[in-house]
């Protein structure tokens, strides 16, 4: 699972929020990228996963080549399932509603990237969320 728009500067509510979904009976694990942004107000993104079921791999930040058109780099991971020969890539991002269209624009390179940061990979998944 995706969580976006972060902004606990003390790191606590994400804590909070792992031990309240273990204490539902599965334990889960999560991944926390760094605080982005262009203002004082930074997010995180991260991503939860269920422990029994779920390993994963390798994450980052994306970041761009050239020029400075998303506001809040995507962050992307790598997850292998244990049951199974199954793994996958997800990528997240809090498009910015003002540059909609640009920042959509350079998600082609972004699924790129994450396809030669993972070769072979050919489970890559993008989600956004468009506020209105």
């Amino acid at each position: 699972m995706a969580i976006q728009e972060i902004r606990d500067k003390s790191a606590k509510a994400i804590k909070d929020l792992e031990v309240a979904v273990d204490d539902l009976g599965e334990n889960h694990d999560f991944i926390i990228g760094p605080r982005l942004g262009r203002s004082n107000s930074k997010e995180q993104y991260a991503y939860s996963y269920r422990v029994s079921t779920i390993r994963a791999g390798e994450s980052y930040t994306y970041q761009e080549a050239s020029g400075d058109v998303i506001h809040r780099e995507p962050f992307i991971a790598r997850f292998y399932s244990k049951q199974g020969n199954f793994d996958f890539v997800l990528i997240t991002s809090h498009v910015d509603p003002d540059d909609v269209d640009q920042e959509l624009a350079v998600f082609p390179k972004i699924v790129a990237d994450a396809k030669s940061r993972f070769p072979g990979e050919t489970d890559v998944r993008s989600t956004t969320r468009k506020k209105k």
